[in-house]
C-alpha cells in the first residue's frame, strides 16, 4: 500500500490522508504538552503551512512569465496576471506581519524562515553532495516542459 493508493470503494486517497492527520498531530503534540490547546496548535501550524502556500504561489507567478518567454509564449495578458496575482498574494502576507500580532503569532512568521532556511541549506548539501541528484531533476523538469500533458 502507498500514500497515493485510492481507496478500492471511494476512489479518496485514504493512506495520505491518514498519515496527513498522523503527521499534524505528532506536530501538534510537542505545543498540547507545552499547554497549549489542541485547536490552538493546529491553527499555528496551519498559519505556518499558509505562509509556504502564499510564498510558493508567488513564486510561481514570478517564474510562469520567465518561462513563457523562454518558450517564446509570454503575452501582455500573462505579464498583467502575473503582475495582479503577486500583488493580490502580498496583502494576506503583509496583513500577517503588520501591524505586528501578540505572542506567538509573531514568531510564525520566523518559524517559516526557519523552515526556508533549512530547506535551503538541505539543497546546498544535497548540491555540494550529490551533484547528479540536481542533474535528474533538472532533466525530469526539461523532460515534462517539452512533453506538456495535453
Amino acid at each position: 500500500m502507498r500514500a497515493g493508493d485510492a481507496h478500492r470503494d471511494h476512489a479518496t486517497p485514504h493512506v495520505a490522508v491518514t498519515i496527513s492527520a498522523l503527521v499534524t498531530a505528532i506536530l501538534a503534540l510537542p505545543f498540547v504538552v507545552a499547554g497549549v490547546g489542541f485547536l490552538d496548535a493546529f491553527g499555528y501550524l496551519g498559519a505556518v503551512a499558509t505562509f509556504g502556500f502564499l510564498v510558493s504561489y508567488i513564486l510561481v507567478s514570478v517564474a510562469a512569465p520567465v518561462f513563457l518567454k523562454n518558450r517564446g509564449e509570454l503575452t501582455t495578458r500573462h505579464v498583467a496576471v502575473a503582475v495582479l496575482s503577486v500583488l493580490l498574494l502580498l496583502v494576506p502576507l503583509v496583513g500577517v506581519l503588520y501591524p505586528v500580532p501578540d505572542f506567538p503569532a509573531w514568531t510564525l512568521p520566523l518559524v517559516f524562515a526557519g523552515l526556508v532556511a533549512l530547506g535551503a541549506l538541505s539543497f546546498l548539501v544535497i548540491r555540494w553532495r550529490s551533484p547528479q541528484v540536481l542533474n535528474l531533476i533538472a532533466h525530469d523538469l526539461e523532460t515534462a516542459a517539452a512533453n506538456p500533458a495535453e
